[in-house]
């Protein structure tokens, strides 16, 4: 099963988002096929809310678990890039390939911490909001992704939804709007322990279509 790879770079003072992805684009990219991998998508964090001023978000599929792992030294070597927390990522009810991201507007990465025994019942409401969700608002939910365990009972989610814009995001938020949406979220809410959310803006690589 195809691993996504969740790496939050800390960038120099002096290197941009946009020279990443013009590396990406060429060195990079050739550099992570070699290796087994794939791009799927890159972030800049300073034109978003909850991510730093100095953050790229880079997001990157392989074979499995182990590769993925290899891929943090990598990017480490990456020019312009200080330090890598990489997070290894497993598809839940999306994405349903490994396309790549696409898409404007305001892309929010929301992280939900919830006890491993209650995985089934937050993926069932989290299904059953989507389609009245997405109906009302301008809004695509992209992936939702189990993450590590954060103990032998806790466990971690990440929902990525791209959003028109933060206006969007905000308008998302008003539970009367879309009341059966929001009464599974409601419910999705009751499990979660510990939740955050950040948003970035998607930086098209040279060429993209």
């Amino acid at each position: 099963m195809a691993v996504w790879l969740q790496a939050i770079l800390t960038l120099a003072p002096a290197a941009q988002c946009q020279q990443l992805a013009e590396w990406l684009e060429h060195r990079g990219r050739q550099d992570l096929t070699t290796r087994g991998g794939r791009l799927w998508g890159l972030w800049e964090g300073r034109s978003g809310l909850g991510f730093g001023s100095d953050e790229a978000i880079l997001m990157s599929v392989w074979p499995d678990d182990a590769s993925a792992g290899a891929a943090v030294e990598l990017m480490k070597a990456m020019p312009g890039v200080l330090a890598v927390a990489g997070t290894p990522l497993h598809p839940t009810l999306r994405p349903q390939d490994d396309h790549p991201a696409a898409g404007g507007g305001s892309w929010v990465f929301r992280e939900f911490h919830l006890a491993a025994t209650d995985i089934e019942a937050f993926l069932e409401r989290s299904a059953a909001a989507w389609e009245s969700f997405e109906a009302t608002f301008d809004s695509e939910v992209v992936g939702l992704f189990r993450g590590p365990n954060l103990d032998g009972e806790t466990a971690s989610l990440l929902l990525i939804t791209r959003y028109a814009d933060l206006d969007a995001w905000e308008k998302s938020r008003n539970a009367d709007a879309a009341p059966g949406a929001w009464q599974q979220l409601s419910e999705r809410h009751a499990l979660t322990r510990w939740t955050r959310a950040r948003s970035a803006t998607r930086q098209p690589l040279p060429g993209e279509q």
